[in-house]
Protein backbone atom coordinates (compact mmCIF):
# COMPACT_ATOMS: atom_id res chain seq x y z
CA UNK A 1 0.00 0.00 0.00
CA UNK A 2 2.95 2.65 0.90
CA UNK A 3 4.12 1.88 -2.77
CA UNK A 4 0.65 2.65 -3.98
CA UNK A 5 0.55 5.92 -1.99
CA UNK A 6 4.37 6.73 -3.08
CA UNK A 7 3.25 6.63 -6.73
CA UNK A 8 0.31 8.51 -6.29
CA UNK A 9 1.93 11.18 -4.49
CA UNK A 10 4.84 11.71 -6.78
CA UNK A 11 1.87 11.36 -10.01
CA UNK A 12 0.43 14.68 -8.38
CA UNK A 13 3.50 16.42 -7.78
CA UNK A 14 4.43 16.31 -11.61
CA UNK A 15 0.80 17.23 -12.08
CA UNK A 16 1.02 20.08 -10.83
CA UNK A 17 4.75 21.07 -11.76
CA UNK A 18 3.67 20.68 -15.31
CA UNK A 19 0.55 22.95 -15.02
CA UNK A 20 2.78 25.85 -12.99
CA UNK A 21 5.44 25.61 -16.06
CA UNK A 22 1.91 26.01 -18.53
CA UNK A 23 0.67 28.85 -16.28
CA UNK A 24 3.17 31.61 -17.64
CA UNK A 25 2.81 30.85 -21.39
CA UNK A 26 -0.68 31.51 -21.14
CA UNK A 27 0.17 34.63 -19.14
CA UNK A 28 2.79 35.99 -21.93
CA UNK A 29 0.32 35.65 -24.49
CA UNK A 30 -1.79 38.30 -23.44
CA UNK A 31 1.05 40.42 -23.94
CA UNK A 32 0.09 43.26 -26.18
CA UNK A 33 1.38 42.18 -29.92
CA UNK A 34 -0.30 45.18 -31.46
CA UNK A 35 -3.24 42.69 -33.42
CA UNK A 36 -6.87 43.49 -32.19
CA UNK A 37 -6.89 41.67 -29.37
CA UNK A 38 -3.80 42.69 -27.82
CA UNK A 39 -3.39 46.29 -28.87
CA UNK A 40 -0.19 48.10 -28.27
CA UNK A 41 -0.32 50.75 -25.81
CA UNK A 42 -0.41 54.20 -28.01
CA UNK A 43 1.82 55.97 -25.31
CA UNK A 44 4.92 53.85 -26.20
CA UNK A 45 6.71 55.10 -29.07
CA UNK A 46 6.55 52.22 -31.74
CA UNK A 47 8.77 51.80 -35.05
CA UNK A 48 6.45 50.68 -37.90
CA UNK A 49 6.67 50.64 -41.87
CA UNK A 50 3.58 52.38 -43.05
CA UNK A 51 1.28 51.60 -46.59
CA UNK A 52 -1.20 53.63 -48.60
CA UNK A 53 -1.34 52.01 -51.99
CA UNK A 54 1.89 51.20 -51.29
CA UNK A 55 5.06 51.61 -49.13
CA UNK A 56 5.36 54.69 -47.82
CA UNK A 57 8.36 54.42 -45.52
CA UNK A 58 9.55 53.77 -41.66
CA UNK A 59 8.13 55.73 -38.80
CA UNK A 60 8.12 56.02 -35.39
CA UNK A 61 5.08 57.01 -33.53
CA UNK A 62 3.69 57.81 -30.09
CA UNK A 63 0.93 59.07 -28.41
CA UNK A 64 2.03 62.47 -26.28
CA UNK A 65 -1.33 63.60 -25.21
CA UNK A 66 -5.08 61.93 -24.94
CA UNK A 67 -8.36 63.31 -23.69
CA UNK A 68 -11.59 62.96 -24.03
CA UNK A 69 -15.34 63.77 -21.93
CA UNK A 70 -15.02 66.47 -20.21
CA UNK A 71 -11.38 66.77 -20.19
CA UNK A 72 -11.79 67.30 -24.04
CA UNK A 73 -14.22 69.21 -23.71
CA UNK A 74 -12.70 71.63 -21.48
CA UNK A 75 -9.33 71.81 -23.14
CA UNK A 76 -10.74 72.41 -26.62
CA UNK A 77 -12.84 75.48 -25.48
CA UNK A 78 -9.76 76.59 -23.77
CA UNK A 79 -8.44 76.02 -27.74
CA UNK A 80 -10.83 78.02 -29.67
CA UNK A 81 -13.88 75.35 -30.19
CA UNK A 82 -16.77 77.32 -29.01
CA UNK A 83 -19.61 74.80 -29.79
CA UNK A 84 -20.30 71.51 -27.33
CA UNK A 85 -20.35 68.28 -29.09
CA UNK A 86 -24.03 67.68 -29.16
CA UNK A 87 -26.28 64.81 -27.90
CA UNK A 88 -24.96 61.80 -27.60
CA UNK A 89 -21.70 62.95 -29.16
CA UNK A 90 -18.37 63.55 -26.90
CA UNK A 91 -14.44 65.07 -28.16
CA UNK A 92 -11.34 63.28 -28.38
CA UNK A 93 -8.02 64.80 -28.65
CA UNK A 94 -5.02 63.24 -29.35
CA UNK A 95 -1.64 64.85 -30.13
CA UNK A 96 0.76 62.46 -31.28
CA UNK A 97 4.78 62.61 -32.05
CA UNK A 98 6.14 60.86 -35.67
CA UNK A 99 9.26 60.94 -36.73
CA UNK A 100 9.81 59.46 -40.36
CA UNK A 101 12.86 57.00 -40.25
CA UNK A 102 12.96 56.42 -43.65
CA UNK A 103 10.62 57.36 -46.87
CA UNK A 104 11.82 58.38 -50.67
CA UNK A 105 9.58 61.51 -50.26
CA UNK A 106 7.17 63.68 -48.41
CA UNK A 107 4.65 61.70 -46.71
CA UNK A 108 1.14 63.11 -45.63
CA UNK A 109 0.64 62.41 -41.85
CA UNK A 110 -3.48 61.26 -42.67
CA UNK A 111 -1.58 58.63 -44.63
CA UNK A 112 -0.61 57.17 -41.04
CA UNK A 113 -3.56 58.18 -39.33
CA UNK A 114 -6.77 59.65 -40.38
CA UNK A 115 -10.02 60.21 -39.21
CA UNK A 116 -12.12 57.87 -42.09
CA UNK A 117 -10.74 54.81 -41.38
CA UNK A 118 -8.19 54.78 -38.61
CA UNK A 119 -10.66 55.20 -35.21
CA UNK A 120 -12.39 52.59 -33.81
CA UNK A 121 -13.96 52.15 -29.96
CA UNK A 122 -12.57 51.07 -26.67
CA UNK A 123 -13.06 47.66 -27.90
CA UNK A 124 -11.59 47.42 -31.50
CA UNK A 125 -14.87 46.07 -32.60
CA UNK A 126 -16.85 49.10 -34.02
CA UNK A 127 -15.11 51.77 -36.38
CA UNK A 128 -16.08 55.21 -35.17
CA UNK A 129 -18.15 57.69 -37.32
CA UNK A 130 -15.92 60.69 -36.84
CA UNK A 131 -16.35 64.19 -37.56
CA UNK A 132 -13.30 66.37 -37.17
CA UNK A 133 -13.14 69.58 -35.04
CA UNK A 134 -10.52 72.62 -35.94
CA UNK A 135 -8.49 73.33 -33.22
CA UNK A 136 -6.11 75.98 -32.35
CA UNK A 137 -3.41 74.28 -30.34
CA UNK A 138 -0.07 75.02 -31.64
CA UNK A 139 0.54 71.82 -33.39
CA UNK A 140 0.44 70.66 -37.13
CA UNK A 141 -3.08 69.18 -37.62
CA UNK A 142 -3.12 65.60 -38.42
CA UNK A 143 -4.51 65.62 -42.04
CA UNK A 144 -3.48 65.77 -45.60
CA UNK A 145 -1.83 69.15 -45.24
CA UNK A 146 0.92 68.18 -42.61
CA UNK A 147 3.98 66.56 -44.95
CA UNK A 148 6.55 64.92 -42.92
CA UNK A 149 9.83 65.13 -44.88
CA UNK A 150 12.36 61.93 -44.45
CA UNK A 151 14.31 62.33 -41.20
CA UNK A 152 11.96 64.86 -39.65
CA UNK A 153 10.06 64.47 -36.52
CA UNK A 154 6.51 66.64 -36.07
CA UNK A 155 4.02 66.91 -33.39
CA UNK A 156 0.26 66.97 -34.83
CA UNK A 157 -3.04 66.62 -32.86
CA UNK A 158 -6.43 65.84 -34.27
CA UNK A 159 -9.85 66.82 -32.58
CA UNK A 160 -12.93 64.21 -33.15
CA UNK A 161 -16.75 64.06 -32.08
CA UNK A 162 -17.40 60.48 -31.83
CA UNK A 163 -20.00 58.94 -30.36
CA UNK A 164 -20.43 59.17 -26.78
CA UNK A 165 -19.20 55.74 -24.66
CA UNK A 166 -16.62 54.60 -27.39
CA UNK A 167 -13.83 55.93 -25.58
CA UNK A 168 -10.90 55.48 -24.71
CA UNK A 169 -10.75 54.39 -28.28
CA UNK A 170 -8.21 52.43 -30.36
CA UNK A 171 -6.99 53.00 -33.62
CA UNK A 172 -5.01 50.99 -36.48
CA UNK A 173 -1.99 51.79 -39.14
CA UNK A 174 -1.76 49.76 -42.35
CA UNK A 175 1.71 48.12 -41.89
CA UNK A 176 2.41 46.32 -45.41
CA UNK A 177 0.99 42.92 -46.13
CA UNK A 178 1.57 39.46 -45.63
CA UNK A 179 2.62 36.63 -48.56
CA UNK A 180 -1.48 36.24 -49.48
CA UNK A 181 -1.71 39.71 -49.75
CA UNK A 182 -3.67 40.31 -46.93
CA UNK A 183 -3.30 43.55 -45.23
CA UNK A 184 -1.31 43.99 -42.00
CA UNK A 185 -2.66 46.13 -39.09
CA UNK A 186 -1.19 47.38 -36.09
CA UNK A 187 -4.02 48.14 -33.37
CA UNK A 188 -3.35 50.65 -30.14
CA UNK A 189 -4.87 51.43 -27.24
CA UNK A 190 -5.43 54.64 -25.83
CA UNK A 191 -6.02 53.29 -22.42
CA UNK A 192 -3.89 53.98 -19.64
Amino acid sequence: MKAKTKKLLSLVIMMCVILASIAPVQTQAAKADGSKKNPYSAYKSCKTDVYGASYAGEFKIKLVDYKDGKDALKFLKENGVKKNPGKSKEYVYLKFKIKCLSADEEVPADLILNDYWSFFDSKCKKQLKTEVIPVDDGNKELSYNTMISPGETVVCSIALSVKSGSTPITYRISAGYDKNYNEIEKWFTTKK
